[in-house]
């Protein structure tokens, strides 16, 4: 996982705030020190959130974080994060990093940027994209949700189980 590139990136950024929403374990106390050591003032952090309250949680947010970056294992690095189809279900600009299947998504509907987190200066670069052109994003999210849900999903499923059932 590359967080700390965020977090050192977003810190580093005016006007920026970012809150990492977590449950209380080991990682989180190690970020928080971690912060707090680097004297950042604009991180935060939130406890866990229940499923129901999160698009009204992260309204007021305006770029969704999806910061896996697992090379090394493959069904991570192939995977998909709910929260990436959660900011785009609530419209909101997504900065993703360069996982093939994440790419798929945010780059192919124009939701997004892609970084990879090994480049220096490539989220701040992407972060400035996203807000400059804020209101593009959001509508394209608009538009990707229509697409991406699991309405569409499940009859594509429901065909797939006909055919195997014949």
């Amino acid at each position: 996982n590359c967080m700390e590139q965020f977090v050192d990136a977003i810190a580093g950024m005016n006007n920026l705030h970012l809150i990492i929403i977590t449950r209380r374990n080991e990682r989180r106390i190690w970020f928080e020190n971690y912060v707090r050591e680097k004297g950042y003032r604009n991180i935060y952090f939130h406890d866990l959130i229940l499923v129901d309250k999160i698009e009204e949680t992260i309204s007021c947010c305006n770029i969704g974080l999806v910061t896996a970056w697992y090379k090394k294992k493959l069904s991570y690095w192939l995977a998909l994060d709910n929260k990436l189809f959660t900011y785009i279900m609530s419209e909101m600009p997504i900065l993703g990093t360069a996982q093939p299947e994440y790419e798929k998504i945010i780059i192919n509907h124009h939701v997004g940027q892609c970084v990879n987190p090994e480049t220096p200066g490539s989220i701040e670069k992407a972060i400035n994209e996203l807000i400059l052109n804020k209101s593009t994003y959001i509508s394209n999210c608009k538009k990707a949700k229509y697409d991406l849900c699991w309405e569409k999903e499940e009859a594509s499923l429901l065909s797939l189980y006909h055919q195997l059932i014949k």
